[in-house]
């Protein structure tokens, strides 16, 4: 495949799969993110998080990055290590995301996996990250990636997801063997998931035709 189709396509999957990787996380760290705020500091830095999102929106609006960025120093600065703090580190690569500067994204998702000790906040954030670096070219970092979102518990659900981008990656470096290789695992393991069996199907049929 050419690389801007894959690029594209890897954006138009992030996407989806963040927002609800976004969803599931409110899910499982509810309870414990509820404790959390018990704590003064921790109701403090939620909301300056709020007002730095509202800053923030209005800036990426305007296409303003660097403004939006901005918006989120103090509360970086102020309240360091905090679960505000994480969701800040997200929410700044998401918009560098959007703005078609991978590089600054990967930082900022970085930040957010070395900063949580909850299994499933680092698999959203790897997830992330392995997006990021994929999207910049950079394939071996971006597979490192998928893999330690592999790794996390609760990855079940949104295996073959990950897997399907480690295949890529494979495909793009032009190992198409350990491509072929994954696009096979998918299909046996997740066959009662069509849309992924299905497209690691037609993947795996046109690099094996490929490569004849």
């Amino acid at each position: 495949m050419e690389n801007k189709p894959i690029v594209e396509k890897v954006a138009e999957q992030w996407k989806v799969v963040a927002a609800i990787l976004g969803v599931v996380l409110l899910a499982v760290g509810g309870v414990g993110l509820w404790n959390e705020l018990g704590a003064k500091r921790e109701r403090e830095a939620t909301n300056l998080l709020f007002e730095a999102q509202t800053a923030a929106r209005k800036a990426v609006s305007e296409k303003k990055f660097e403004e939006a960025e901005r918006a989120y120093q103090p509360l970086l600065e102020k309240f360091k290590g905090t679960r505000a703090a994480y969701e800040a580190e997200l929410q700044m690569g998401d918009l560098w995301m959007d703005a078609g500067n991978f590089e600054k994204a990967n930082g900022h998702y970085q930040s957010a996996s070395s900063m949580t000790s909850d299994s499933f906040s680092r698999l959203l954030a790897n997830y992330s990250l392995g997006v990021a670096k994929e999207s910049e070219g950079k394939y071996s970092e971006a597979i490192a990636s998928y893999s330690a979102a592999l790794d996390a518990q609760g990855s079940d659900f949104i295996r073959p997801e990950i897997l399907m981008a480690q295949a890529r990656c494979y495909e793009a470096l032009k190992d198409v063997k350990r491509a072929i290789e994954i696009y096979k695992t998918v299909q046996e393991k997740y066959s009662s998931r069509a849309y992924y069996s299905g497209a690691a199907s037609a993947y795996e049929k046109q690099l094996s035709a490929g490569a004849q």
